[in-house]
């Protein structure tokens, strides 16, 4: 029989503490034990030896941030705090102390960034496109994130078709259009860069 996770739960309320330890219980995933203030955190999770902690505080005093260092540190065990939207500056503190989860209770998907997770079309905000890069010219590939091989394929396609001075080529290109402009008639402006795009010009 597997060994069950250890979790130690830190909150100060002790009415939700033990709600959240029986919930645990009663779901049959882990043997829960609460805390129910940060007095001598460090030492008392040390104590317990938990596989996780579950913090729900939104103490932000330093002692409170220098008592999360020592508990997550030492033994490296991950570290989750559950805050309420309006906790301030307590998420770079936490972040400094180590933790290792930060959920805040009624942030809004719009004050997050967009978020792309790889091959998991699912889970992302935007998709990431692969490109074809010979500055000035980009070709974009995507897919939505349904096909993230076929892209690559048409992506290393692509690599091998688009000579590497075609952005060179392109360059030139604009800082000769005004001359162009001057001295090639408007009707046969479209041939003249067709011709210079696919002909002699290019092959140089």
């Amino acid at each position: 029989m597997p060994t069950r996770l250890s979790v130690v739960i830190v909150e100060e309320d002790r009415a939700r503490a033990i709600a959240i330890v029986d919930a645990l219980k009663d779901a049959h995933v882990c043997d829960a034990i609460a805390i129910d203030n940060s007095s001598g955190l460090a030492r008392r999770i040390a104590a317990h030896a938990p596989d996780i902690v579950l913090i729900d505080i939104d103490n932000r005093t330093r002692g409170m941030m220098e008592e999360l260092t020592l508990a997550s540190g030492p033994l490296e065990r991950p570290v989750a705090m559950f805050v309420s939207g309006d906790a301030g500056g307590l998420a770079q503190m936490a972040i400094e102390a180590g933790v290792s989860a930060y959920v805040v209770d009624g942030l809004t998907r719009a004050a997050c960034c967009p978020v792309n997770v790889v091959d998991q079309p699912d889970l992302c905000d935007v998709t990431t496109p692969a490109l074809v890069d010979r500055d000035p010219v980009v070709v974009v590939i995507g897919s939505e994130g349904t096909a993230p091989v076929l892209t690559r394929k048409i992506k290393t396609r692509l690599e091998r078709m688009l000579p590497g001075n075609l952005g060179g080529l392109a360059a030139l290109a604009r800082r000769l259009r005004a001359d162009v402009s001057a001295r090639v008639p408007r009707q046969r402006r479209r041939a003249f860069w067709g011709w210079v795009f696919k002909r002699a010009p290019r092959a140089a």
